[in-house]
């Protein structure tokens, strides 16, 4: 495509947002007075900076924990208050003067979503992108088919700043970073450090011994309903009746059984149920939810790739199955997805009132095998073995 036809490709207001980012870009180059420090880390976790969790937080953890004094650990947060009493961090508000210059000061950055468009990179930084959903779902990117212009110049501008992507699995590291962002850079095989967790039966047990005190569920079968963003005007969550769904689950398990809710935090975590649930959308660590819970309930989420590590019953709840791959699309098929498929609310009850343990493990297994998962438990480690590296000047 010729220069000129590509420039008309964009909206007279796309090419204002594209030439504000270019300035901004440009006059960010104000802080490049500053030198890099060499062991200073900035992490932000999601591009809104709400909080301490994801990949990051344990890829910082970890840090603290095998490496204490050695980094200068900053983290980016809107509300940098909230986590002040979080040991061995510092703190800063997102998009502030000190944001920026930690930002432009720091030799690594650890992301789990794309790097901001105005944001520039320096020479001698080095980017981490972890991502945060392991798996190969919805479409993302590059790879959706509504994609505008101006957002292919932002996933390739930002894609271009990236140093490092890690990748939870063969085929999920393939569509995140090429398909989703036309990335050429190194891919990490290491797997997701936030599933480490999972796969550490000691810690894994403490967590969800963790959660179900501080939620008083101690002894009862745990249900997570956690349904990923849509644009659809529709709520999932008001489509089918929590209470039939009860009384199907606590004929199979023959116990009680509590549902734990969690909105996508860019939909409306208000949930509208005929019985008493537990919303969770708040709860600060996901990964410590999937623990705790007995059960998945989700649709096209990424976290049943989180949940297939525990090999433990997953229901796609999918009524909306062909609207949505419409408007957004897959990157494989959801008969190969971890979890048994509902397309009503009528065959929700049922599978949840007869689903064979055997066959959810298997099914389970065999998504993992088929996407080539690089997930061991060993993520977090090896993620912070790149680093020291980075700091040291050897890669």
């Amino acid at each position: 495509m010729h220069e000129e036809a590509k420039k008309n490709r964009f909206t007279v207001k796309e090419r204002l947002f594209k030439t504000c980012f270019k300035l901004i870009r440009f006059s960010e180059k104000v802080f490049f007075i500053f030198p890099i420090k060499a062991r200073r880390i900035i992490f932000q976790s999601y591009g809104h900076a709400v909080g301490y969790t994801c990949n990051p937080k344990y890829i910082c953890e970890y840090l603290k924990k095998h490496c204490p004094g050695e980094y200068e650990l900053i983290w980016a947060f809107q509300d940098p208050e909230a986590f002040k009493d979080i040991e061995g961090i510092t703190p800063v508000k997102h998009k502030s003067l000190k944001w920026f210059y930690y930002r432009f000061t720091s030799k690594v950055v650890v992301l789990n979503e794309g790097p901001s468009a105005y944001i520039a990179k320096r020479k001698g930084q080095y980017l981490i992108q972890t991502w945060h959903g392991g798996g190969a779902y919805k479409k993302v990117g590059f790879a959706r088919g509504d994609i505008t212009p101006l957002w292919e110049w932002i996933y390739k501008t930002t894609g271009e700043d990236i140093d490092l992507f890690l990748a939870s699995g063969e085929i999920p590291g393939r569509t995140s970073a090429w398909e989703t962002y036309h990335y050429k850079g190194e891919i990490l095989p290491s797997g997701s450090p936030r599933n480490d967790i999972l796969l550490d039966s000691g810690e894994r047990e403490e967590a969800s011994r963790s959660v179900r005190e501080r939620l008083g569920i101690k002894d009862a079968f745990v249900v997570l309903y956690a349904p990923t963003f849509r644009n659809l005007s529709e709520n999932l969550h008001d489509v089918f009746s929590f209470r039939e769904l009860k009384e199907a689950l606590e004929r199979r398990v023959q116990k009680e059984v509590v549902f734990l809710l969690r909105a996508h935090r860019y939909n409306d975590g208000t949930y509208q149920t005929d019985i008493k649930t537990i919303d969770v959308t708040a709860y600060p660590d996901m990964q410590e939810l999937l623990c705790a819970s007995d059960m998945l309930i989700t649709d096209y989420s990424s976290c049943m790739w989180d949940f297939a590590l525990l090999k433990r019953p997953c229901l796609l709840y999918v009524p909306d199955l062909e609207q949505y791959d419409g408007e957004r699309g897959f990157f494989t098929r959801i008969e190969d997805w971890p979890g048994l498929i509902c397309h009503t609310a009528q065959e929700l009850y049922e599978t949840a009132a007869s689903y064979n343990e055997a066959v959810c493990t298997k099914k389970a297994e065999e998504h993992l095998k088929l996407l080539g998962s690089y997930e061991t438990g060993t993520a977090t480690a090896q993620v912070c073995d790149r680093i020291r590296q980075v700091v040291r000047g050897i890669s």
